[in-house]
């Protein structure tokens, strides 16, 4: 059932999310049940989807108990053999007692709080007998309002070998819902990579403090151009935290110094503390890999900052601000990566890219760019 939506059409619902697929692109793991922020993935769509519906179903065809224990309900397919989304759809649709199902995938962890409402309203204009996000750009077919109705046809085409779910949908009185301004809710994690920039994002949403990134290939000078830019935006009263890629081996105090001979007398964690300033050092010898980006930003205080710059990491997908200057030679960044937002130069560029051109040596039109960019965000 609904909580707490008015539509003048009589509608219940019963929510599926649909955990039943083989999760190839993920190396066969169960992708609903990796940890994305200390929780499942499956948990963050169910914890924004139980407060918008009373009655919540899990289909899945492997780890049953895992998936009972978050304690819902789970159905698996009928149909065997990971026959895809339309076979746990008809699984669902044969067990609800109430008119329609609402299915989402276990793997869009970025759904929005109105979702159900967006469907609901979609469905009391149009009656339609299904009804079909569409993000501005194409349909997202596995997520849908279908109503019970459908299922003989349903089952039908399943039963003719019949698996394309756009296809059955087209042969429907078929609805779209307008999701355009929420295209985020479409995220999916399909592979380890995506998993990553979800845990990005999910941190960026948790501190609610914007991080802007300044890429560049190496010598270009993005420490000069953050040296003078943080005054600038100092200025405007803006507290400011900033991360810097360093590389192996480099040193935060001078040889000589307390902190520093104790540290390489043994101490694996030293802290040094002042009326000023207090620093935290901890070794890592037997760390493979470089720490990540959202390991060093949840180490700040961000309850006394407003904004965050980052100086390298440009594989990582934050906005970024490209450093590029032509005469160096070498192939703009943002040409072969993704997550800039603008580019900044000393010279005229050329007509290939969208990206706002800022002029490197003018230092307050990016400073302006930038707090554009946080009020906006």
């Amino acid at each position: 059932m609904i909580k707490s939506v008015a539509c003048k059409q009589s509608i219940s619902i019963t929510g599926v999310i649909l955990a039943g697929g083989l999760a190839r692109r993920m190396g066969g793991t169960d992708k609903a049940l990796l940890t994305l922020s200390n929780k499942y993935i499956i948990q963050h769509s169910l914890d924004i989807l139980q407060p918008q519906l009373e009655k919540i179903l899990i289909n899945a065809n492997r780890n049953r108990s895992l998936y009972e224990d978050l304690g819902y309900t789970v159905l698996s397919d009928e149909i065997t053999g990971f026959a895809g989304p339309l076979a746990g759809m008809a699984t669902a649709l044969q067990s609800v007692s109430t008119s329609h199902i609402l299915v989402i995938p276990c793997d869009s962890p970025f759904i929005p709080k109105n979702l159900v409402e967006r469907f609901v309203k979609t469905y009391a204009s149009s009656n339609a007998d299904i009804c079909v996000a569409h993000d501005g750009e194409r349909l997202q077919p596995v997520f849908a309002l279908i109503n019970k109705n459908t299922l003989p046809s349903l089952l039908k085409y399943l039963e003719d070998g019949q698996h394309k779910i756009d296809t059955w949908y087209n042969q429907q009185n078929m609805a779209t819902v307008d999701f355009s301004d929420v295209p985020e809710t479409f995220i999916n994690i399909n592979t380890p990579e995506d998993l990553q920039k979800a845990e990005i994002s999910m941190t960026l949403k948790s501190i609610k403090v914007p991080v802007i990134g300044f890429a560049a290939h190496s010598g270009t000078g993005k420490t000069t151009l953050l040296k003078n830019l943080i005054p600038v935006l100092a200025k405007q009263q803006l507290r400011i935290g900033l991360v810097k890629h360093a590389h192996h081996g480099f040193e935060i105090d001078t040889p000589g110094k307390d902190s520093y001979e104790l540290r390489k007398a043994g101490a694996s964690q030293v802290i040094v503390g002042s009326q000023l300033r207090w620093a935290h050092i901890i070794e890592t010898p037997d760390q493979e890999e470089k720490p990540s980006l959202v390991s060093l930003i949840t180490k700040f205080d961000t309850d006394k900052l407003d904004l965050i710059l980052v100086e390298g990491f440009k594989l990582e997908d934050i906005p970024k601000i490209e450093v590029f200057r032509p005469n160096l030679g070498k192939k703009r960044l943002s040409s072969y990566q993704t997550g800039f937002i603008a580019i900044a130069s000393d010279e005229k560029l050329s007509d290939d890219t969208d990206l706002p051109r800022l002029d490197l040596n003018n230092i307050e039109e990016i400073a302006n760019f930038i707090l554009n960019q946080i009020n906006n965000s």
